[in-house]
């Protein structure tokens, strides 16, 4: 398979007849894309839902800390009590040995959250609220992809090289560069659109429509 062949979708490295090109100027089968930004969309609620859960987990350590700091205060302060206690009553006095220690209740349900302390940093850290294109990684949204008039040539079988023509002069496409129009979903040969715009100094018409430089894309 050649993956230079033009007209392959650049995620399935297949042969396409329904392509859609993005504004960077990749083009994708149009099946293949819609799954992989359904795909992508499932992959960022799981991540937003394991953001959501360290964050709850942060919340719990922070209100952990609060509490153990009230417990050692509080026993300080009781362990102060207990000195004066014992030397206004003597030995024994106050039901508890000197320095005896108290396990902290609770803190045993936390130790996870502590294991992993920035857990919930690097998971913001990779999250993303949209779908990326999979080639320039760049936010993709279905509804901005265009879409591709290819011009098949019939004495080609399809997949072969030359099996999509050149929409000006229906000169096959093998490798050469290409440009997309974006108002009619034509794909033209660049050297040909190159000739054709140093050729004209007003606004390019194309097929009875006129275009400008942002309805140009050049195909990657």
């Amino acid at each position: 398979m050649d993956r230079t062949q033009f007209g392959y979708c650049n995620l399935s490295c297949k042969p396409t007849r329904a392509a859609v090109v993005t504004k960077d100027g990749y083009l994708y089968d149009r099946e293949m894309i819609l799954q992989h930004i359904v795909q992508e969309k499932e992959l960022i609620r799981e991540r937003k839902m394991e953001y959501i859960a360290h964050k709850i987990l942060d919340k719990k350590k922070e209100v952990l800390k609060v509490h153990e700091e009230a417990l050692r205060k509080k026993r300080s302060f009781e362990k102060v009590e207990d000195g004066k206690s014992a030397l206004s009553d003597g030995p024994g006095a106050g039901g508890k040995e000197s320095g005896e220690k108290q396990p902290l209740t609770g803190s045993s349900n936390f130790w996870l959250a502590e294991a992993t302390p920035d857990a919930g940093a690097k998971v913001k850290k990779l999250l993303h609220t949209t779908p990326l294109c999979p080639r320039s990684r760049r936010p993709l949204k279905f509804k901005k992809l265009k879409k591709v008039n290819f011009v098949f040539n019939d004495s080609v079988k399809f997949g072969k090289p030359g099996y999509i023509l050149c929409s000006a002069t229906r000169k096959p496409i093998t490798i050469e560069k290409c440009v997309f129009i974006r108002t009619t979903g034509d794909i033209v040969l660049k050297s040909f659109f190159e000739n054709v715009t140093k050729a004209t100094k007003e606004s390019l018409v194309w097929n009875g429509k006129s275009i400008k430089s942002a309805d140009i894309i050049f195909l990657k």
